[in-house]
């Protein structure tokens, strides 16, 4: 059963966006104890497949409705990693035949290095005849055997990994952001997914506009986090973006916890007063982020209740993570029943409830195409937000319930069910 939940005051929101949400160049992790205020209205958006391994195309169907009720004359700027949907392909070259200015950054070959380059991907062949205002296929030198395809990043092995999205205007909101984890792909509706939407912030619709720019042109920086675009909190302090590729504390790709930006992220929680909870729901968790893990470790020992759900995780991490009580682990793969489409998880986000930065009371997500792996953190174009929304952080919290509800392997090995 798709969900989509949102408050009926929201499209007013963007009426009355704040005059002077000026763009400011803020220290990375700067103090943000500061209360924020309801400035960006938000929602998400989530698939929820079927237990049979029932599609969901909710993600989907909504970024295509937004494209749909984008009008002529605005702008739609996109990153994309594996693209086979020809739905939202014709969407796109539909919104550019009727005026609307469509800017797309596409990984020059996708998943497994051939799903964007199969000669029989309709939708490929869609995008590229599309006569797009611009259209990217992000690449590096090609000096190695990995894939090396990312806009940003320019290492051995980085790729475009973002599944982002803006759009100037479009049904009833205007500076709209969408930032999910879903690539366009078939076998994505029938995992776990999740998008969230911010509008209403010109300054924050901005900030992501210089990011499209860098992407288009493909402007290689391997520590893009420290550069001038790669971090952004919105004057109200409702909304902090972080980009990856960030580099080692001496330019490298590493393991590094003191340059770990979801880590650093994770240590702002401290001392506790009243109840505490940190849910995490994640593709991917391996060990080159043993630094998250044990921030996790002390949060539970801090007195904070930590449920994981995840696909995969490396050995060292569900070492640490099953030995410290008050952590739950949960692997979500349900293929019990031989199922042709196996439900999993592949949204990546992160709920807080609690005291966060000396702050009692508040409700935080962090979410988008970051996973918890080495490659993420260092080598590829990605995106993380901090979103402290209610309406947001609500819908997080309630499908973070469901995927507990629904995992069906608890505290397994390292090796699966």
């Amino acid at each position: 059963m798709s969900t989509i939940r949102r408050r009926p005051w929201l499209f007013a929101v963007a009426v009355f966006a704040v005059a002077g949400l000026t763009a400011v160049t803020i220290p990375a992790m700067a103090d943000e104890t500061e209360p924020r205020a309801e400035v960006a209205g938000s929602y998400a958006v989530f698939n929820e497949p079927g237990p049979e391994g029932q599609r969901d195309y909710a993600v989907e169907q909504h970024f295509i409705e937004l494209v749909e009720q984008t009008p002529a004359g605005e702008q739609i700027n996109g990153a994309m990693f594996s693209w086979t949907r020809t739905e939202t392909a014709q969407a796109l070259a539909d919104a550019q035949e009727r005026g609307v200015e469509v800017r797309l950054a596409v990984d020059k070959e996708g998943a497994g290095g051939t799903t964007n380059t199969d000669p029989n991907n309709e939708a490929i062949a869609i995008l590229k005849s599309a006569g797009f205002t611009q259209l990217t296929w992000c690449e590096g030198p090609g000096t190695s055997g990995d894939q090396q395809t990312g806009c940003i990043a320019n290492r051995g092995y980085s790729i475009n990994h973002q599944k982002l999205f803006s759009f100037s205007a479009t049904n009833g909101m205007s500076d709209v952001v969408f930032n999910a984890s879903q690539n366009w792909t078939n076998s994505q509706n029938n995992q776990f997914n999740n998008a969230l939407v911010v509008h209403g912030d010109p300054d924050l619709y901005a900030f992501f506009g210089r990011h499209f720019d860098n992407m288009l042109q493909q402007r290689k920086n391997n520590n893009y986090f420290n550069s001038n675009d790669g971090y952004y909190r919105t004057a109200d302090r409702s909304v902090t973006v972080y980009f990856s590729p960030r580099a080692t504390a001496n330019g490298g790709n590493g393991t590094e916890p003191a340059t770990d930006t979801i880590a650093l992220i994770l240590g702002y929680i401290k001392q506790q007063e009243g109840a505490c909870g940190l849910d995490v729901a994640h593709a991917s968790f391996t060990d080159a982020r043993v630094a998250v893990a044990d921030q996790l470790v002390r949060l539970a020992k801090l007195g904070c209740e930590v449920r994981v759900a995840y696909g995969s995780m490396g050995s060292k991490v569900h070492s640490k993570l099953s030995a410290q009580s008050g952590v739950t682990l949960k692997r979500y793969y349900d293929n019990s029943a031989g199922n042709e489409n196996p439900v999993s998880i592949h949204s990546k986000y992160i709920n807080f409830s609690g005291t966060y930065n000396g702050t009692p009371d508040r409700d935080i997500v962090f979410t988008g195409s970051h996973n918890l792996t080495g490659p993420a953190l260092r080598n590829h174009d990605e995106v993380l937000m901090k979103v402290e929304i209610p309406e947001a952080t609500e819908d997080y919290a309630a499908n973070f319930e469901l995927l507990w509800e629904r995992a069906a392997c608890v505290d397994p090995p390292s090796g699966g069910c």
